[in-house]
This record gives structure tokens, C-alpha cells and sequence, in this order.
């Protein structure tokens, strides 16, 4: 019975010690009225009225917003409720109470000359499941940040597999003396080259047409001189003339035009030319990056190997997951 009453008179002396402390060295100055609100509660845990103790601690940190303005009053507020809650049935309150204290300040250790070891192995379990949660969402931060680099890198190096290349490439000479625009189509000029183009092939077209049209008509003046009409062959000679003019002034044109068509692509001679195009990158990267990002959220994704290479034909890129 003595034993008892020292161990109680020793645990009183404890609290009421560690309360000044809390007083004196708690970072947010306790209210002198929840020191005397918080002794009240302590002391009839101490008297182990364990459902007027919870009413009390309630009263402090009950709510969603501790009454209390000291972080450390907070936390022994909380320590001494969920331990209360033990000793009353309610385990999943002390719990919660723990949980709460804990995520507080997650070092927090519980006095083994205090508190019995029912309330210490709930406690010691509460923090060992938040150790196991935190823990868990460390690795899978680390997980889902390493497949975000990844798919970072990949994504740059789909951007440099695609980016546009210029390349330089000789012009010639003999293509300047090819009319119908050619000449200005290589040195880049493309509306002068259709300009040359299209008259060109006009008036070729024209000079052909002509030709056609006289042969046509010099077979109708064949047969009208050979039925004696002669006003159907003057017509006719007349007609040949009209075709034989039109099928040599197109000629003229189309030589006039393919010689200042060639002299001009001479005299503006690009010796190269700049030609821009974009890369096509492999397939299997393209599809590796189009496939649904929620794969980065997986729970143990793996990203072995990368592997990077210049292959016939360009660049080569390959993955192994």
C-alpha cells in the first residue's frame, strides 16, 4: 500500500515538473489559464477518474481546434486523453487522439514510468503504422518521380529524334539549262518558275495545236481539189495559212521564252540550295509515349533500361521496362 501511494506521490511530482517546463519552454507561452485547465484534467488522471479525466481533456483538444494554445500543452493534452480513452473502452478515440499527436510531432515518445503497457503497445502501434504509411508514400513519391524523369527524358528525346534538320544541297548547271522553269525552281524562285512554266507550255501547246489543226486542213484541201471544189480550197488555204502562223508564232514564243527562261536561271545561279525537314522518330518511342499516363501512378513501377543509338537510316531509341 505504501509502494502505491509513493509511486502516485512520484508520478505527481513528475506531472506538476512537467508542466512548469511546458510553461517555461514551450515555443507559443502557455495561457495561465490552460495550465490550471490542463492540471485540473492531469489530476483526475492522476485519481484515476478516468470518464471526469476525459470530460476534462475533451474540453482541451477535443475538438478539430485545440483549445489550448501551447503545441506542446497540445501534445500532452493528447497523450493524457488517449490514454484515458484506454482505460474507459474507447480504444479507437485513443487512436485517434495518438494519431493526432503523432502526426504533430512524429518523434514523440511515451514515458514507460507513466503509463502502463496496455497504453503503450496501442501507441507503439499507431506509430508504427504511420512509420509504415510514410514510409509507403516516400517510396511511391520516389517511384512516381522517377517515371515522371524518365518520361521526361523520353519526351526530349522525342523532341530532338523530330526536330527539323536543314540541309544544304548542290544545285546544277545543266538542270539550268532545262527550260519550262526548271532553272527557277532550283535556285527557289517558284513564282517565276511557274511563270515559265505554265507560258511555256501555253505556247508549246499552242504550236502543237496549230500543227494538228494544218494537217487536218491540208487533208480537206487534198479532197476538195479532188472533187473540183475550188472554192472549199481556197478556203481551206486560207485556213492553212491561219494555222501555219499561229503554229510559228507559238514556237517563236516558246523559244523566247525557254531562252530567257534558261538565261535568267544562269545568270541567277544559286550554287546551293537549303531544303528544311522534320525527322521521323521510331515508332516504338511514339507509342511508348502515347500510352496512358495513369501507368506513372502504379504502385511499383519499373524502369530499367534506356538505351540510346545511331542506327542506319537515324536515330535509334529503345526502352526495356
Amino acid at each position: 500500500m505504501r509502494a502505491r501511494v509513493e509511486e502516485r506521490a512520484g508520478a505527481l511530482v513528475l506531472g506538476v515538473l512537467l508542466v512548469a517546463m511546458i510553461a517555461v519552454l514551450a515555443p507559443v507561452r502557455a495561457r495561465a489559464g490552460d495550465i490550471e485547465d490542463f492540471e485540473i484534467a492531469r489530476q483526475a488522471y492522476e485519481q484515476r477518474d478516468f470518464s471526469r479525466a476525459v470530460f476534462y481533456f475533451e474540453q482541451l483538444v477535443g475538438g478539430d481546434v485545440p483549445r489550448l494554445s501551447s503545441p506542446a500543452l497540445v501534445a500532452e493534452a493528447r497523450k493524457y486523453l488517449g490514454a484515458a480513452y484506454v482505460f474507459v473502452g474507447r480504444r479507437e478515440a485513443a487512436r485517434e487522439q495518438f494519431e493526432r499527436l503523432l502526426r504533430e510531432q512524429p518523434t514523440y515518445v511515451l514515458d514507460p514510468l507513466l503509463f502502463p503497457l496496455e497504453v503503450q503497445e496501442l501507441f507503439a502501434s499507431v506509430r508504427d503504422r504511420l512509420e509504415l504509411e510514410r514510409r509507403e508514400a516516400e517510396a511511391r513519391a520516389a517511384v512516381e518521380a522517377r517515371a515522371a524523369r524518365e518520361r521526361e527524358r523520353a519526351e526530349r528525346l522525342l523532341a530532338f529524334a523530330e526536330e527539323e534538320i536543314r540541309l544544304e544541297l548542290p544545285n546544277s548547271r545543266w538542270l539550268a539549262l532545262v527550260p519550262f522553269g526548271v532553272g527557277q525552281f532550283q535556285n527557289g524562285d517558284d513564282p517565276l518558275g511557274w511563270t515559265f512554266l505554265l507560258s511555256e507550255t501555253a505556247f508549246a501547246g499552242a504550236a502543237i495545236g496549230a500543227l494538228i489543226w494544218h494537217q487536218e486542213l491540208s487533208a480537206q484541201v487534198a479532197r476538195a481539189q479532188t472533187v473540183g471544189d475550188i472554192d472549199a480550197v481556197q478556203e481551206g488555204n486560207r485556213l492553212l495559212e491561219i494555222a501555219f502562223g499561229i503554229h510559228w508564232a507559238g514556237l517563236g514564243a516558246l523559244a523566247a521564252f525557254a531562252i530567257a527562261g534558261i538565261a535568267e536561271a544562269q545568270i541567277r545561279f544559286v550554287p546551293t540550295r537549303v531544303v528544311t525537314q522534320r525527322r521521323r522518330a521510331p515508332e516504338e518511342l511514339r507509342e511508348e509515349l502515347d500510352t496512358d499516363r495513369d501507368a506513372i501512378q502504379e504502385a511499383n513501377p519499373t524502369v530499367s533500361d534506356l538505351h540510346i543509338g545511331l542506327g542506319i537510316g537515324g536515330l535509334s531509341l529503345s526502352f526495356s521496362f
